[in-house]
């Protein structure tokens, strides 16, 4: 059994594609795992749409204000939530903008248990010119594949999980490399995972222009900080994933 995390801000069209690609393959295995929305007061009816869903899946919206931040621009606190709220041991971190391209779930549920990390690729649109498929995640991506923080689809084991604080709550206050500390803290504490390129997700291009630099900064000297110190368990003056700031669940 298998809880499936999707924190979300306005990506209602992304996510309709994720669910359909889904419903290919899942239909006859919606007993064996849960999905789980968690919405930063989004604006694009995602909320409806959810509802609608739970005729054929076992599906929990989760409506959040995270303290008194007035954009969304991290996922973080979402995911330390989703491991609280979730029913099952093993969790699958993903985003609503990742297809999937083969069985994803029925594949996970074979490796229930397991940190896992799925191969994810995407069209690249960076050369106007001539659009290629970008590797994200894969044991071809050497960087990458070293760190189980990026979690594109990531299958995560709840002990595991909370053994090192989940991710870095204090990495709310800026962006990136939350990803990068959590794989570090991860791999510190001789945690064990796989990449399998056999288990494969596509993700759909979307806007990413709110990466400033400033708040990039913030958190780099979190990872910096983390590194040097060899710190594995953080959050540990915070209750990460508080659900105080859940608004409401349906």
């Amino acid at each position: 059994m298998i809880s499936i995390l999707y924190p979300i801000k306005d990506r209602l069209y992304l996510f309709k594609n994720t669910i359909e690609s889904i419903k290919k393959y899942a239909m006859d295995i919606t007993d064996k795992f849960e999905i789980i929305v968690l919405d930063c007061d989004s604006s694009d009816d995602i909320e409806k749409y959810v509802i609608s869903l739970k005729e054929i899946f076992n599906i929990k919206y989760v409506n959040y204000k995270y303290k008194n931040k007035s954009q969304f621009i991290s996922p973080i606190y979402a995911i330390n939530l989703g491991f609280r709220i979730a029913k099952y041991d093993s969790v699958i971190v993903t985003s609503p903008e990742i297809i999937h391209v083969t069985p994803v779930i029925k594949q996970l549920l074979k490796l229930v248990g397991q940190n896992i990390l799925c191969k994810v690729t995407e069209l690249s649109t960076r050369d106007p010119k001539r659009k290629k498929i970008r590797l994200l995640m894969g044991t071809q991506e050497s960087f990458r594949c070293k760190e189980p923080g990026m979690y594109f689809i990531g299958m995560y084991n709840k002990k595991d999980w909370w053994a090192i604080g989940g991710i870095d709550e204090k990495t709310m206050d800026g962006i990136g490399y939350e990803d990068r500390d959590f794989g570090n803290r991860f791999n510190r504490a001789h945690l064990i995972f796989k990449v399998i390129d056999e288990i494969e997700g596509f993700h759909q291009e979307h806007y990413r222009g709110y990466q400033d630099v400033n708040l990039l900064n913030h958190n780099r000297s979190i990872l910096e900080y983390n590194d040097s110190n060899k710190v594995i368990k953080v959050n540990t003056n915070i209750i990460a994933g508080d659900p105080k700031y859940i608004r409401y669940i349906k």
